[in-house]
């Protein structure tokens, strides 16, 4: 809740996150606020348990699809699809990756982007027009 406290409009916390980057050599799509794809991601790396210890590409698989496959093409896949997805949030400043171990972290600018956005979309428009 301490990231809701943020005096920044949202526009502010949003800006150039659905704008295509260059990271690393490598050109990376922007986020797209609107599409449940994305936002199911969000809500997964903001969750509270991964605070702590932070989050694996196992831990993302593991939430974001039904179950673990046994087939070796279907898991190469699925590693590569949240790989991708790692990147992308790594390169728009999201998230952060712990030295030394396979983890990520959420980092302060993450903390209240997800958050706000996450607020935004489940607020009504009566809320909405209230804090406008």
């Amino acid at each position: 809740m301490a990231a809701l406290a943020t005096p920044l409009p949202l526009k502010t916390l949003t800006e150039g996150l659905s704008a295509r980057v260059s990271w690393q050599g490598q050109k990376v799509r922007g986020l797209n606020l609107f599409a449940a794809a994305d936002m199911q991601l969000l809500e997964v790396v903001g969750q509270g348990q991964f605070l702590l210890n932070g989050f694996r590409n196992r831990d993302l698989q593991a939430a974001l699809f039904d179950g673990p496959s046994n087939d070796p093409v279907i898991r190469r896949r699925r590693g590569g699809q949240i790989t991708r997805k790692l990147r992308m949030l790594r390169a728009h400043g999201l998230i952060h990756k712990l030295p030394h171990t396979h983890r990520y972290v959420v980092n302060e600018k993450g903390r209240q982007v997800i958050t706000s956005v996450i607020a935004a979309r489940n607020a009504d428009i009566a809320q909405l027009a209230k804090a406008a």
